[in-house]
């Protein structure tokens, strides 16, 4: 019963951090919502694909050759009618429900998000026919977890509650003035960020097939914006300053160990320094590298179980390895996107310094970043390695400085 309660105590962690980007997002979304006032749609989208066999519990003989899921969303997108819309690429967001099938109820479960999304157009070859992103991020239940007797070989999955990710980038066809059919592939994944172990994590492609239905107004296409009515936008050097506050736990090697499990239930720290300098060459696009400083508790740790000397009775232990093992330093390549109230990045890094941790030098980070003023923000993130194994989710508190290039004639 401790231990259960233990694992809802780590669930409630993972949903708080979830709960506060979304808090934040919505507060940010709010104070720039001239640009989706009064233009609500509903939407449905139906995907086909295949799990990526990142794990030995998805590979072999348990690999799921196909998966189904439905999406339904409720949002608001733009009026594509002002310099704005134009520049933001007609920009629209609101909340979805996803379900997924992946014929494996028995050891996966039927999972189920509540996610938000945020789409934007890349460009338009005709009044009616465009290509768009979209990005989701969201909470997922109903999995069935990993149990050490009743789901042992699920390595995948850890926790009943996991975080949802996906990228779709799709065509769109206005069918009519209301009506408009969607065609796309999507990546998705789903995880704990370490928030619980085990957590191999699962990856999917697919394509996508999907409606949508304006509700209030008639199909209203961008005006294409020429000389004078595009502003002069002034390149700039961006720098950035954050500090980041994170726990994981860890899997660890049971042989020659007499340990109960491979998935011991104590916390990890984790903190971090980041610097990035990015060159920002238009108001949606920017580039750069960054120098990235971490501190990881788990490195060079030792388990093993030792008799309790006051019981007799085995326990699991874990010593703590030393301070000099625990640092990380890398270098990465950024790239971000911009949006009127936040900003997704990506980060390709290789630690020149690395940890006593088993992950590899070569690491990856997407994030979001949601300023409160021109000066400061937090960002929400997530570390990987292998694009696929998640190391952590964090939060991460900073402040940017600004210094302005040349000037040129484009958005």
């Amino acid at each position: 019963m401790a231990q259960n309660l233990l694992c809802g105590v780590k669930l409630l962690m993972l949903m708080r951090k979830i709960i506060l980007f979304f808090t934040l997002f919505v507060i940010s979304y709010s104070a720039n919502a001239q640009l989706f006032k009064g233009n609500r749609f509903i939407s449905t989208s139906l995907g086909v694909g295949s799990v990526v066999p990142t794990n030995d519990f998805l590979d072999g003989s348990n690999r799921i050759p196909a998966y189904k899921s439905l999406a339904l969303r409720f949002g608001y997108s733009s009026l594509a009618a002002t310099l704005d819309d134009y520049i933001w690429g007609q920009p629209y967001m609101g909340v979805g429900f996803f379900a997924a099938d992946f014929r494996r109820k028995n050891d996966l479960g039927k999972p189920m998000s509540i996610y938000l999304f945020q789409g934007a157009r890349l460009h338009q070859f005709s009044d009616r026919f465009g290509l768009n992103y979209e990005w989701n991020l969201g909470c997922s239940f109903n999995w069935k977890p990993y149990d050490p007797i009743t789901n042992s070989d699920n390595v995948a999955i850890g926790s009943t509650m996991n975080v949802h990710i996906a990228f779709n980038l799709y065509f769109k066809y206005a069918l009519s003035n209301k009506l408009s059919a969607n065609l796309g592939v999507s990546a998705t994944h789903f995880s704990n960020g370490s928030s619980l172990q085990p957590n191999a994590g699962i990856n999917g492609v697919s394509m996508l097939l999907g409606l949508a239905y304006n509700l209030d107004r008639k199909r209203n296409t961008s005006r294409k914006y020429v000389g004078d009515d595009v502003f002069d936008y002034q390149k700039r050097f961006v720098s950035e300053y954050s500090v980041l506050i994170t726990e994981k736990r860890v899997e660890v090697d049971t042989l020659g160990t007499r340990l109960s499990t491979s998935y011991p239930q104590q916390a990890f720290r984790v903190y971090g320094l980041n610097y990035l300098f990015f060159s920002k060459v238009s108001v949606r696009a920017s580039w750069g590298f960054g120098i990235d400083a971490t501190y990881d508790e788990s490195a060079g740790i030792t388990a093993l179980a030792q008799a309790d000397p006051r019981t007799g009775k085995m326990v699991d232990r874990v010593v703590l390895g030393s301070i000099p093992e625990r640092f990380s330093i890398g270098l990465s390549l950024v790239g971000e996107t911009s949006m009127p109230y936040y900003s997704i990045f990506a980060q390709l890094g290789y630690d020149l310094l690395h940890a006593k941790v088993p992950d590899s030098r070569f690491y990856q980070i997407l994030g979001v970043r949601i300023p409160f003023n021109d000066t400061f923000f937090m960002k929400f993130g997530i570390r990987a390695t292998k694009f696929s194994a998640a190391q952590y989710l964090y939060f991460g508190l900073g402040l940017k400085t600004e210094k302005l290039r040349n000037r040129y004639k484009k958005y």
